[in-house]
């Protein structure tokens, strides 16, 4: 009698959740996914309504960008975009790639950092930056994969926090993403998303 294919460990079904800027409706579960990670990994833990405020605070600036995929959202980061001092560039500094530990496996970082990447891209940054603890490998393998290498490591309890640093993220183009435009309230600032949504 075929049983079928034997029983063995595989992989999640990608959810079907592309990522998008987050809207006001998003803070919740924003701020969710913040308390969530910070209990993980023992980070210092604010209020909820504290979190709320600064998500809100962030959404706001022109230099910040929140991306999400879910609905609710289930995996989340930020990026913040600054001109450079020592040469007339602007860098984006990622932080906070966090997926809800039950929807982990399913393509949801790796779906948001893409969209993170690409929205770095047309915002005209040269330099993307992060920070990861050297231990959590599964995030080590996924910023590499997007062209990250480590520099200047400094230590840290349980791990030295490592800078990735992607010198040139323009020669390393993201996969293609979109967005709904009904999905931000974020004015066309600079026309990117007129080419990209």
């Amino acid at each position: 009698m075929n049983r079928g294919p034997a029983a063995g460990p595989s992989r999640k079904p990608a959810i079907s959740a592309t990522p998008r800027l987050a809207v006001a409706g998003d803070v919740p579960a924003i701020a969710e996914l913040c308390l969530e990670a910070a209990r993980e990994t023992g980070v210092m833990d604010l209020p909820a309504a504290a979190l709320r405020r600064r998500v809100r605070k962030m959404m706001a600036s022109d230099r910040t960008e929140l991306v999400v995929a879910g609905r609710p959202a289930a995996a989340m980061a930020i990026l913040h975009l600054k001109d450079e001092i020592w040469q007339d560039t602007k860098s984006a500094f990622v932080e906070n790639l966090f997926v809800s530990a039950q929807q982990r496996g399913r393509g949801l970082g790796r779906a948001v950092m893409s969209a993170v990447i690409g929205i770095a891209v047309r915002r005209q940054a040269v330099t993307a930056y992060l920070n990861v603890n050297e231990r959590n490998e599964v995030a080590l393998r996924l910023y590499e994969s997007f062209g990250f290498r480590a520099s200047l490591p400094a230590n840290w309890a349980g791990g030295r926090e490592v800078c990735l640093i992607n010198p040139v993220i323009a020669a390393h183009p993201p996969r293609s993403w979109c967005c709904d435009a009904a999905d931000h309230d974020h004015s066309d600032r600079d026309g990117i998303y007129r080419d990209v949504c």
